[in-house]
């Protein structure tokens, strides 16, 4: 094909190839960008996209708190998303994001995510309180949070009907930052 003959041609080509290549850099690599106070509604397997991109994206600080982590050692799971979520924190450590995490002390699963963690340098403990620490909650940066039913386990992220918000919202966020810093204080069990 004579390109110098269709100059329209040629642009379009390069047209369509920079949005295919804008398109993929935003997905993969830009932060989500919520208006201050907005709410955003992340349900089922998008859960796992809208997490992942806001856990690439905290500059300062991911506080969470997480009743089941269930990071996955078989080989069955070894591309699971959870598994992915985990090693976000470890990358996020290791750019210097002050990366903290709790979680409950009965899931069986959550040993395996606390050793991963403690190994690469993340503080991470398991807690037990007079009941369970059920709360699936995520504090980015002091003003996104993410709240919901979502625990991180391959059922919940991959199969389950799940139901959750992303706030932008200073206040909501310390607010939430009280709560993580109210739990950090017990115990690790």
């Amino acid at each position: 094909m004579d390109f110098k003959r269709n100059p329209l041609l040629l642009l379009s080509i390069g047209l369509f190839v920079g949005i295919v290549v804008a398109e993929v850099v935003y997905c993969f690599y830009a932060p989500t960008i919520l208006p201050d106070g907005s709410i955003e509604v992340v349900t089922n397997r998008d859960y796992y996209p809208e997490v992942s991109q806001l856990l690439r994206g905290a500059q300062e600080s991911i506080h969470i708190i997480m009743f089941s982590a269930n990071y996955q050692t078989g080989p069955d799971y070894a591309d699971a998303h959870v598994n992915e979520l985990v090693q976000e924190l470890v990358a996020a450590r290791n750019r210097g994001v002050d990366v903290q995490v709790i979680m409950d002390s009965w899931p069986e699963g959550n040993e395996k995510s606390l050793q991963y963690l403690l190994k690469n340098n993340v503080v991470a403990k398991k807690v037990q309180d007079v009941g369970t620490t059920h709360a699936k909650l995520i504090i980015i940066d002091g003003k996104l949070v993410v709240v919901g039913s979502t625990n991180w386990s391959h059922y919940s992220v991959d199969l389950n009907n799940e139901a959750n918000v992303v706030v932008n919202n200073e206040r909501i966020a310390q607010e939430f930052e009280g709560y993580f810093t109210g739990l950090s204080s017990l115990k690790a069990s």
